[in-house]
């Protein structure tokens, strides 16, 4: 698998590709993964030091999270057009 490509088509691919692995783990539902993930980035960031991560290790699954709630936001109310 060619991981180059942004975060976002490695959470989306990981998400279709690989559900039946992750089925006890990650959540296959689009508002159940919402969650999941905002509490992974949530415990990750608070425990990054514990973990031995840096500020920036966390740089590209923010910016992917925040690429997915602007999608999620779109689809859950399109009316809205704004991503926010």
């Amino acid at each position: 698998m060619d991981l180059s490509g942004p975060p976002v088509f490695f959470i989306t691919h990981f998400r279709s590709s690989y559900a039946a692995l992750a089925e006890d783990y990650i959540p296959c539902g689009d508002a159940e993964f919402n969650g999941w993930l905002a509490n992974f980035v949530t415990y990750a960031n608070a425990n990054r030091v514990g973990r031995g991560l840096v500020a920036g290790d966390m740089a590209p699954v923010t910016t992917a999270q925040t690429t997915w709630n602007r999608g999620y936001c779109l689809r859950s109310s399109p009316q809205r057009g704004d991503g926010l």
